[in-house]
């Protein structure tokens, strides 16, 4: 069974996402972090919030850690990464991934 959130679309039980089709090359991390905004969608998700739930520890204090992994998998499912679609970061807050056929 998968999940689909306009052109992306993921399968949890073979740890497989894709973009218009095609297989997205992800490692585990950026994986585990997409299918957490899928099952979070349009939801606003803090930087610890991310850590906590996709890293599975509490860090305080940088958590560049997130912002890093928000840019390279933006880099491969945003067309345009500078102007995403689907993950928006929400200044003061997060992130959320959007449907862009929603909006």
């Amino acid at each position: 069974k998968s999940i689909i959130v306009a052109d992306l679309e993921i399968f949890p039980d073979k740890f497989e996402a894709y973009l218009h089709g095609e297989q997205l090359n992800l490692t585990r991390k950026e994986y585990e972090l997409l299918y957490y905004f899928i099952q979070n969608e349009n939801i606003i998700l803090s930087r610890d919030q991310l850590l906590s739930s996709v890293w599975d520890y509490e860090f305080v204090g940088d958590t560049r850690i997130v912002d890093v992994h928000v840019s390279r998998l933006r880099e491969k499912i945003e067309e345009d990464s500078k102007k995403p679609r689907y993950i928006k970061t929400v200044h003061g807050f997060g992130y959320k991934l959007e449907n862009p056929n929603e909006n």
